[in-house]
């Protein structure tokens, strides 16, 4: 049985499934990539943990939320574009990907939970308008973030972004960034402006 499951490469799953569900492929080592399909919805707790081959993971539009820990420990995964559609990413959900260097958050993200990223390789990130909550940890050891909104997140964690790190925000957004009490008086001195725009 566990000969077979270090067999599979890839998985492609079929429309109709909505929820992949917690340790589903959890430790299938050899597992190269995954195309999530069109109808998945959520990837629960651990779907995809320690799945060390990975280096490919397809998601869709329709996907709406990655659990906690869902690729942590996927230590072959590069890169990772996640969907417009996403609303929330789980606490530790890529952690420890000790691979990854480029991600792109979709639009749709509110959620960002603790070490969601922590352990990866990412030096840079951009923060879509949409995301309102950040814990901590986040993105721990990254050199540079873009915030796109004008409005700060409602709620980010005083250790959510390192304390060395370059914040970019609108230029015509700084004194509202630099008003917000807590997190932002540890990050004051490397809070820039930016007049990047995103269509």
């Amino acid at each position: 049985y566990h000969h077979v499951l270090d067999a599979i490469k890839s998985i492609n799953i079929v429309s109709g499934v909505t929820k992949i569900k917690r340790d589903t492929f959890k430790g299938f080592t050899s597992l190269e990539s995954v195309n999530l399909g069109s109808s998945v919805e959520e990837i629960d707790a651990y779907a995809f943990a320690s799945c060390h081959s990975l280096r490919q993971v397809i998601m869709h539009d329709n996907l709406r939320k990655i659990s906690g820990g869902a690729f942590e420990y996927c230590s072959s995964l590069e890169e990772v574009s996640i969907g417009n559609g996403v609303r929330s990413i789980g606490s530790g959900a890529f952690a420890c990907c000790s691979s990854l260097e480029k991600v792109s958050i979709g639009k749709g993200v509110e959620y960002i939970g603790s070490s969601a990223f922590a352990g990866c390789r990412i030096e840079s990130i951009i923060i879509p308008i949409n995301v309102k909550k950040i814990h901590d940890y986040a993105f721990s050891g990254i050199n540079k973030v873009v915030f796109m909104s004008s409005t700060p997140p409602d709620s980010m964690s005083l250790y959510a972004i390192p304390s060395g790190a370059k914040i970019y925000v609108p230029l015509q957004a700084i004194d509202s960034y630099r008003s917000t009490s807590g997190w932002m008086k540890r990050h004051g001195d490397n809070l820039l402006g930016h007049d990047i725009s995103i269509q």
